[in-house]
C-alpha cells in the first residue's frame, strides 16, 4: 500500500488552500462593491471563483489550469476597469494568491505524472529543406 500515490499531493492542497483563502478575501470584498455596474459585478465574479475553478481542476483531473490564467486576465482586466477613468494597473495587485495557487496546482501535477521535458513539436513533419 505504501507504493500508491496519492491523487492530491501537499502542493495541490497548498493551492487549494490559497485559491480557498483568495476566495474568502475576494468575497468579503465583493460585498462591499456597487453591484449595479456592469464593471464591478464582474469583479466580484472573479473574486470569488478561483476556489469552485481549482476544484473542478482537481476533481476532473485534466489540465484546466489554462481556465485559471484567464481568470487571472479577466480579474486583471475588470480591476483596471473598475474604477470611473479606466487605467493600465499593475497585474500583481490583488492576484498574487491567484497566481500563487495556479503556480503550486502545475507543479504538483508535473510532479505528479514525471513529465518534465518540453514536447517536441513539428518532429515527424516531413519538410521540403529535408527531402534534398
Amino acid at each position: 500500500m505504501d507504493t500508491m500515490r496519492h491523487r492530491v499531493d501537499f502542493l495541490a492542497v497548498t493551492a487549494v488552500v490559497l485559491a480557498a483563502v483568495d476566495t474568502l478575501w475576494g468575497g468579503f470584498v465583493a460585498l462591499g462593491l456597487d453591484l449595479s455596474r456592469m464593471n464591478e459585478v464582474t469583479l466580484a465574479v472573479t473574486f470569488v471563483l478561483p476556489f469552485p475553478v481549482i476544484l473542478f481542476d482537481l476533481w476532473w483531473g485534466k489540465r484546466i489550469a489554462i481556465s485559471m490564467l484567464g481568470l487571472f486576465f479577466l480579474r486583471w482586466i475588470a480591476t483596471c476597469f473598475a474604477r470611473p477613468s479606466p487605467v493600465l494597473c499593475s497585474p500583481w495587485r490583488g492576484n498574487v494568491l491567484l497566481i500563487s495557487a495556479l503556480l503550486f496546482l502545475q507543479i504538483s501535477k508535473f510532479r505528479r505524472t514525471g513529465n518534465f521535458t518540453r514536447p517536441h513539436f513539428g518532429t515527424e513533419i516531413d519538410s521540403p529543406i529535408d527531402r534534398q
